[in-house]
């Protein structure tokens, strides 16, 4: 039978992984398996993945200087989009920004990307700007969008499932 899908923080072990599945998501703009290991090592950055069986089908990454986070990526594997997995890693993450006591966080997505814009503006992000010829390969403007946080929730966030 195989094993149910689970949500749990990554660890630096997961970088090749990542890595992996950032090739097949962001070919011409992926992170690097080295880039992951430095974010995962940091203590101001909040990640999560999705598991299912072994294999790793998403994940979070934010960075955390309260009062403000900043989401640097979310990411699912295209066989799983449409499952609320994004929303579920999304919604997992700004909690423990929440948490650790940010009362807002930023992101930049490319203003050609409706999927992702519909995902935050679904999790209450709105666009407060743009930034010029911000991404490359194709040179391409971020929308930059912003979500308020209410007050940090008591207690570990769903300590039971994350291990």
């Amino acid at each position: 039978m195989p094993e149910a899908a689970r949500l749990r923080r990554a660890t630096i072990a997961d970088a090749p992984a990542l890595a992996l599945l950032e090739t097949q998501l962001f070919t011409t703009e992926a992170w690097s398996e080295q880039i992951f290991v430095d974010f995962l090592g940091h203590p101001n950055t909040v990640a999560y993945v999705q598991v299912e069986g072994e294999q790793i089908v998403g994940y979070c990454i934010l960075s955390c200087f309260p009062p403000e986070s900043e989401l640097l990526v979310l990411a699912v594997a295209e066989h799983k989009w449409g499952q609320g997995i994004g929303q579920l890693l999304l919604s997992t993450g700004l909690e423990e920004c929440k948490r650790r006591g940010s009362s807002e966080v930023f992101l930049e997505v490319r203003v050609s990307n409706e999927r992702a814009q519909w995902v935050y503006e679904r999790a209450g992000f709105v666009a407060v700007g743009e930034r010029k010829g911000y991404y490359s390969n194709p040179v391409e403007n971020a929308l930059v969008m912003k979500k308020r946080l209410s007050a940090p929730s008591p207690g570990p966030v769903g300590s039971e499932v994350l291990n």
